[in-house]
């Protein structure tokens, strides 16, 4: 089960995935690069188990963020052109944009700046854009419904995620070119009716090899948290944080 792991000076996210996840060369890529826009991910093996740990220190989800700030234009603007950056920035280490995961509760933004950062699950592969389209369908509930233009920029984003292939392309030039918007675009009711959450993140349980035989761990709504009050971590073979603690 994934857990929050806390320790004097920094916070953790860790999930459990396959061993054979190790040999993949986009594991490989994250442990030895610091990329923009994603969060730090160090690896610990243990005993024949694989433990992805992904640095969160004085982050929140946009779901908690949102609990108390709802989206407002400029947020989904930053969120979006956010997101554009960090998916073209990933070609030149051989990332495929369809593992940052795209849930708000996997989605971490910044205490200062509220920029967004995305975690990304090595290993997996093909479905951006369902993974988009869905995500901005949450972004929906998410936005400030007192508020118009945030609520049309919400649905608009959403429904263009549907009509073009490209959606993050167009949707940048969407948010560049800062067209009009028109509240009539929206059908009664859709807003505050027909944006449900996306659902929890699902997390492979070790490299997508594609087909019927990928296998799939969905995120616990409820996610365990544990104190790592004398503890560090280490990113290495054997030990390290994760064996102490499975040893309680």
């Amino acid at each position: 089960m994934p857990q929050i792991l806390n320790e004097t000076d920094h916070s953790y996210f860790s999930v459990e995935t396959d061993p054979a996840l190790r040999e993949h060369y986009s594991l490989r890529m994250l442990e030895e690069n610091r990329i923009d826009g994603l969060l730090r991910l160090s690896v610990c093996d243990d005993e024949g188990k694989l433990f992805l740990n992904y640095d969160i220190t004085r982050m929140e989800t946009l779901r908690e963020w949102t609990a108390r700030h709802r989206l407002r234009s400029e947020d989904l603007r930053l969120l979006i052109l956010t997101l554009k950056h960090v998916s073209s920035g990933l070609a030149p280490f051989l990332l495929d944009p369809a593992g940052i995961v795209l849930d708000a509760d996997s989605v971490y933004t910044d205490p200062a700046s509220h920029a967004p950062c995305f975690l990304y699950f090595p290993g997996r592969s093909g479905g951006f854009g369902d993974q988009l389209s869905g995500f901005l369908h949450s972004l929906m509930e998410l936005s400030d419904h007192d508020d118009c233009r945030s609520e049309v920029l919400a649905y608009r984003m959403y429904r263009e995620s549907q009509a073009h292939p490209n959606a993050l392309d167009y949707l940048e030039r969407i948010l560049i070119s800062g067209d009009p918007l028109d509240p009539r675009e929206i059908p009664a009711g859709e807003i505050l009716d027909g944006a449900a959450d996306a659902g929890p993140a699902a997390f492979p349980a070790g490299p997508d090899r594609g087909g019927a035989g990928t296998v799939v761990e969905t995120l616990p709504a409820e996610t365990e948290v544990i104190s790592t009050e004398a503890l560090s971590v280490r990113d290495a073979k054997g030990g390290g944080l994760f064996g102490r603690l499975r040893k309680h």
